[in-house]
This record gives structure tokens, C-alpha cells and sequence, in this order.
């Protein structure tokens, strides 16, 4: 008898710390767009075989609904802003309409999940450049009137890269000896 496990490599992940920023947005942008058309798909071919189930914030039902429909109502719902425009009939008005309620409640769900997917990505690329600065804080902040700001009161602290500091120390230890 076997048991199933799960397990979860992390290796595939590593690959995020060594591509550019600008990869990463690019990236995200895509999947966004691909899970959005995706959606729409589900939502024009749902609506096919439950109409009526559409209204506009006027509560007007859409008769026909169109690609256009469908993709602006799928990046509504999934990013969550709802504005209004276009949503699904209530399960509680019409018992055809669950499924396209049930589609809405799972896309604005993958959208949170996108999102917060996303939103780790880049605060632990963030957060992986920070461990490498290595930057260190001052104990002292000075309060002090600067002449080229029209003698207005400036907050001074310093920033001091640790990382610069092991590497001039170095070089002068090997200089010095």
C-alpha cells in the first residue's frame, strides 16, 4: 500500500532572484491578461447555456452577451474593483444563475490569490536585494537650519553601507601592512 505525499520543490523558484524587475512585471502582466481571457471564455461560454444571468448596474438583464462583455466583466471581478457595471443575477432571483455567481465568486478569488502571488514575488526580490546591502542606520539624527533652503529646518541622518566599509577596511589593513 502506498501513500501519496506531496511535496513542494522549491528549486523552480530560485530562478525569480537572478531576472530583472522589468521581467517580472512583464511577466505578471501576462499571466494577469491570460487568466482574464480565460475567465471571459468561461463566462461567454456560461452564459450561452444560462442567459439572462448578466445585468448591468441597472439591474437590466444582457441579452447578448458579447466577448466585449465578457473580458470587461472577467477583469472587473478579478481585480476586485467592481464597479458595477456589469454583474451576475442573484442565486436568490434565479436558480439557472448559480453557476455564473459561483464563476465570479472563484475568479475574484484566483484574483486575490494573483495578487498576493504577485505581491510576495516582489517582496522577496525586495527583500533579497535588502540582505545583500547590508545597510546600517545611525543612532544620531541632527536637526539643523540649511542656508540653501531658505534657512528651513532639515532632518540629517546617515546611511552607512556595511558592505563598503568590510571592503575599504580590507584595503587599508592590506595598504597599512
Amino acid at each position: 500500500m502506498s501513500i501519496y505525499t506531496w511535496k513542494f520543490d522549491l528549486t523552480n523558484y530560485c530562478f525569480l532572484f537572478s531576472i530583472s524587475y522589468s521581467t517580472i512585471v512583464f511577466a505578471s502582466f501576462l499571466g494577469f491578461t491570460a487568466l482574464v481571457v480565460m475567465f471571459a471564455f468561461i463566462i461567454l461560454i456560461t452564459s450561452k447555456y444560462c442567459e439572462r444571468c448578466i445585468t448591468t448596474g441597472n439591474y437590466e438583464l444582457v441579452h447578448d452577451v458579447t466577448f466585449n462583455i465578457a473580458f470587461s466583466m472577467s477583469w472587473v471581478t478579478i481585480s476586485t474593483v467592481g464597479y458595477g457595471h456589469l454583474l451576475p443575477v442573484s442565486g436568490e432571483r434565479n436558480l439557472d444563475c448559480l453557476s455564473m455567481e459561483f464563476i465570479a465568486f472563484l475568479e475574484s478569488f484566483v484574483g486575490v490569490f494573483y495578487a498576493g502571488l504577485c505581491g510576495a514575488v516582489f517582496y522577496s526580490r525586495l527583500t533579497k536585494a535588502w540582505d545583500k546591502a547590508e545597510v546600517s542606520f545611525s543612532h544620531v539624527m541632527c536637526l539643523r537650519r540649511d542656508a540653501d533652503a531658505d534657512g528651513c529646518p532639515v532632518l540629517e541622518i546617515r546611511i552607512v553601507n556595511n558592505v563598503s566599509i568590510i571592503f575599504v577596511n580590507s584595503l587599508l589593513n592590506k595598504t597599512s601592512g
